[in-house]
């Protein structure tokens, strides 16, 4: 992109929708690390995260100290919290999977996992091979030159799932994506979209075609929580990403969210984000 275009991009882009340029800004991010540094990370979706320079160690529930190397890809899996440490400096590039991007017809869940070879670990990075290395450089290009659109993301996310169905062997493809195809990771994934858009319990279990009981049990189990302190929780995010990232009038998000009054939601936000919904907007630059 030369300098002109580049301007009148600029331009555009400013006149656009800057919420939505923000919200990709969260669906893709660049890391980088100093030797010794630890970078803690908590996915709220399955992300993929490409180590294009250096060396880290990984530490997860299911996983301890597992080295990754320079020119690898791993999958970060949802709701856990990740512990990396660089063993030198590290440039990362960390991408959202969007799950309603599939790899292709022929690589569906239950496909991928009759593929799995047997006591194959249970996390397993790929090597990125020559299409996977330049499909990250034109994307961590694009994203340097502010390129945040949302449906351009999700082409490059679409790009990449034909990238590995047409360079890489379907056992590879198997192990790789493997912490996405066991139940209780399908579980979690159907609790994460489903939770905040459901009004009870009863019909968040009716919806996964089981009993009140069990899916009290299994939600303990998986979440290590109950429904309604996951719930609060993830209320509580998406509040603050309303405040942070977008204009809409304070009394607008109490309404969405069912607040009584503002002055109910004024008193949530300080019980749980510490400040008042005017002071958290106050400090954020974007909203400024």
């Amino acid at each position: 992109m030369d300098t002109r275009e580049r301007n009148r991009y600029q331009s555009e882009r400013q006149k656009g929708n800057s919420s939505q340029h923000k919200e990709t800004e969260t669906q893709v991010k660049i890391t980088k690390n100093q030797k010794g540094g630890i970078f803690e990370h908590d996915p709220e979706e399955q992300e993929i995260a490409f180590l294009c320079k250096g060396r880290v160690k990984l530490s997860f529930t299911k996983e301890k100290d597992e080295i990754v190397e320079e020119g690898k890809m791993m999958l970060l899996p949802l709701g856990e919290h990740l512990i990396l440490e660089a063993l030198e400096d590290t440039y990362m590039c960390i991408c959202k999977l969007n799950p309603e991007v599939a790899i292709c017809e022929s690589l569906r869940i239950e496909v991928l996992c009759k593929s799995i070879p047997r006591g194959e670990k249970p996390f397993k990075p790929l090597v990125m091979k020559e299409p996977i290395i330049r499909f990250l450089d034109s994307l961590i290009l694009c994203i340097q030159d502010k390129l945040m659109c949302t449906h351009f993301f999700q082409m490059k996310m679409s790009e990449l799932m034909f990238l590995l169905r047409a360079y890489y062997p379907k056992e590879e493809i198997a192990t790789f994506f493997f912490p996405l195809l066991g139940g209780d990771m399908v579980f979690r994934s159907y609790v994460y979209k489903n939770a905040t858009a459901i009004s009870s319990v009863k019909e968040l279990a009716a919806k996964a075609n089981m009993s009140e009981r069990g899916f009290l049990k299994r939600f303990k189990r998986v979440m290590d929580c109950t429904p309604a302190d996951f719930i609060n929780a993830q209320k509580t995010k998406q509040i603050q990403k309303e405040l942070l990232y977008t204009h809409l009038p304070i009394k607008e998000i109490s309404d969405k969210y069912g607040f009584s009054s503002v002055q109910a939601f004024t008193t949530f936000c300080k019980n749980k984000l510490k400040k008042t919904p005017a002071r958290i907007r106050k400090e954020n630059c974007f909203s400024e």
